[in-house]
């Protein structure tokens, strides 16, 4: 925290401060303690702004976002997200940019506008295409469950192709059992559970077997072979609205 006996009105101790009580709100948001973080990141996002503090002010408005995404309030966190968004283009801040677009786009997603969603999407990759591999395979895994809900939207045979020629380049992380997952959701859609069950088996036995194992992934993909299962012989209807909305 700020020094005692500073000047509370200048520009360097309103920095310091907003700094100081935006750590802690991002503390006590990632211990649940919602109410404090809350109270502390407003705070922090006041006095950015009071001094035209225009990326700390994004940040935070960001991260009250993600707060509300948490709470499941997604007109509240696209509203902030766009506070973000806003500020990150005055200032050319391409990464933040992009990271808030994500969050609007998922936003809107699980708000069920999945056209805003995808075109949402469809700027993030603009950002990223060329640019990052790993972000640009996870845009074109997210408009993959897309296909369809525009007729403008990229098509599920042209985020797959795409994401294939990244790993063969082996420009991603991961990327042959990233693949495995998206290959798994095209056979899923072409009703082939059988063969999607055997590629989410492989994924998981993976990630079980791992140094650091991934418990959300695994507790994910769990339920996803639960479902799948019960609805071996079904149609799989909900299958495009589970998966758009999926974390």
């Amino acid at each position: 925290m700020p020094i005692r006996g500073a000047d509370t009105l200048s520009r360097a101790y309103v920095l310091q401060f907003g700094i100081a009580r935006y750590v802690e709100g991002v503390d006590h948001g990632a211990h649940a303690r919602y109410t404090e973080a809350f109270s502390a990141l407003r705070q922090a996002a006041a006095g950015f702004k009071r001094i035209n503090a225009l990326m700390m002010e994004s940040i935070t408005n960001r991260a009250i976002g993600q707060l509300f995404v948490l709470l499941g309030q997604f007109n509240a966190a696209a509203n902030y997200q766009t506070q973000a968004l806003k500020g990150a283009e005055t200032l050319g801040d391409t990464t933040t940019i992009f990271l808030a677009l994500s969050d609007i786009a998922y936003a809107y997603g699980q708000m069920g506008d999945l056209l805003r969603s995808e075109q949402t999407y469809r700027r993030c990759l603009e950002l990223v295409t060329g640019r990052d591999s790993d972000l640009e395979f996870a845009t074109l895994a997210r408009l993959y469950n897309y296909a369809g809900a525009s007729p403008t939207a990229l098509s599920a045979d042209t985020c797959l192709q795409r994401a294939k020629a990244l790993v063969a380049r082996a420009e991603v992380t991961n990327g042959k059992e990233r693949l495995a997952h998206m290959e798994a959701l095209t056979f899923l859609k072409a009703g082939e559970c059988d063969s999607a069950l055997v590629r989410w088996e492989h994924q998981l036995a993976r990630r079980r077997n791992a140094l650091r194992p991934d418990p959300v992934w695994i507790s994910y993909s769990l339920s996803l072979l639960q479902e799948r299962t019960s609805v071996r012989n079904g149609t799989n209807k909900l299958f495009n609205a589970r998966w758009r909305a999926s974390p």
